[in-house]
């Protein structure tokens, strides 16, 4: 009866460990409106940036996921960010850009390049992960991050997102919009 029991208990565990292995793998990325995970990740400030300690409370961020430093069209979805950016500051945004490179790598490619704002090295793919960018079938044989781009309001909330090439002027807009929103709820709690 003993030695039913405990086979019993060992299926049981396995039966639920595979449940919820299958759930964790099938977990769906998040959508607009959702709360943005959370994460740490190694940077090229040479500082590890922390979402809720660097972002959360204080700037809306845009999170853009390109597939590696250097690629062309990554490049370009970068540069774009770089020639807006002076409004990204305007209206309380930062940029973090997210790939799998190493942080070398990442700086080199932030130096050439000019960019003022940092480069995530996210070489594990933990966060892509968790973002929904990795792994996909496109990249099989060269794992990389799907290119994807996120706007998180300060909140934590998520209210844009984009695959392959971002558009600007919708993200511009939406900061506007954003920032104004976070201005009339600030100065209607004075009133």
């Amino acid at each position: 009866m003993f030695r039913q029991l405990v086979i019993f208990f060992i299926f049981w565990g396995i039966f639920l460990l595979g449940g919820s292995l299958q759930q964790s793998a099938l977990a769906k990325p998040p959508q607009i409106g959702d709360v943005a995970p959370g994460f740490s990740v190694a940077s090229t400030e040479d500082k590890e940036i922390d979402y809720y300690r660097d972002y959360y409370g204080k700037h809306h961020l845009v999170l853009s996921f390109i597939a590696n430093a250097f690629g062309p069209n990554c490049t370009d979805d970068v540069k774009g960010h770089g020639r807006v950016y002076y409004l990204y500051e305007r209206l309380n945004t930062k940029v973090l850009i997210m790939n799998r490179d190493d942080v070398k790598t990442n700086q080199q490619f932030v130096k050439a390049q000019w960019f003022q704002f940092p480069v995530g090295s996210s070489v594990t793919a933990r966060i892509g992960q968790i973002y929904g960018v990795y792994p996909n079938e496109v990249h099989l044989q060269r794992p990389r991050f799907l290119r994807k781009t996120f706007v998180i309001d300060k909140a934590g909330i998520i209210r844009y997102i984009q695959s392959g090439t971002p558009d600007y002027q919708a993200i511009l807009n939406l900061l506007i919009e954003l920032e104004e929103g976070f201005i009339e709820s600030s100065t209607g709690n004075l009133q």
